[in-house]
């Protein structure tokens, strides 16, 4: 019988989270900046694997920020990862909470490429959650898919935030209950979420 020796030194320090905590269906998420000009097209194309492509494109030394459903309220490591595509050419600082993670350029267009950084974050530990995108002041073209903003030091394969996941059930929800009927009164109603006119309703006998 062999022994064979694992040295353990590459994950004794692994700290795994999993938790998503950019959620790409919030709109009130975004913000934007100043120092140029600067559009954001959420939903622009088919992303890498999971999420719709978000198409960023900048002058000056813009930026655009997306606020993480919580506060980072400990000192610790977190991991951003996501697809990342140029349309032509750019150079964004990725950051969080204000501390800066790192620089990708690019000089041309580009297939999908994986972007992954830790950083140990401590700033505004309790009062703000934010990944941010800089300009570094050349045009800007890209896409973003697949973003995930998680605690820890590995990058996890993408999942949904917990939000999305309760936002898809409730729609799944209202389409389940797309008709419904009214005890009080003989009529089936049509849900005005999806009815083409609010209030649409077909008389009926019960």
């Amino acid at each position: 019988k062999r022994v064979r020796y694992t040295d353990d030194t590459a994950v004794e320090n692994l700290e795994i989270g999993g938790r998503n905590l950019f959620n790409p269906n919030s709109v009130a998420g975004w913000s934007i900046g100043s120092g140029g000009t600067g559009v954001l097209v959420r939903d622009y194309s088919a992303g890498y694997s999971n999420t719709t492509s978000t198409r960023i494109t900048t002058t000056g030394t813009y930026r655009f920020r997306y606020t993480l459903f919580h506060n980072i309220n400990e000192i610790s490591e977190y991991t951003v990862s996501f697809w990342y595509k140029s349309l032509s050419a750019f150079s964004i600082s990725v950051e969080i909470n204000d501390e800066p993670l790192s620089i990708i350029t690019e000089t041309s267009e580009t297939e999908w490429k994986k972007y992954t950084y830790t950083k140990k974050i401590s700033t505004y530990i309790g009062t703000y959650g934010f990944i941010q995108f800089d300009s570094r002041g050349i045009p800007n073209d890209f896409l973003i898919s697949d973003v995930k903003v998680e605690k820890g030091n590995k990058a996890t394969d993408w999942t949904p935030a917990p939000e999305d996941v309760q936002a898809a059930i409730d729609e799944a929800v209202v389409k389940a209950t797309y008709w419904s009927i009214k005890a009080s009164s003989p009529v089936i109603y049509k849900d005005a979420i999806n009815a083409a006119t609010s209030g649409t309703h077909t008389p009926v006998t019960v």
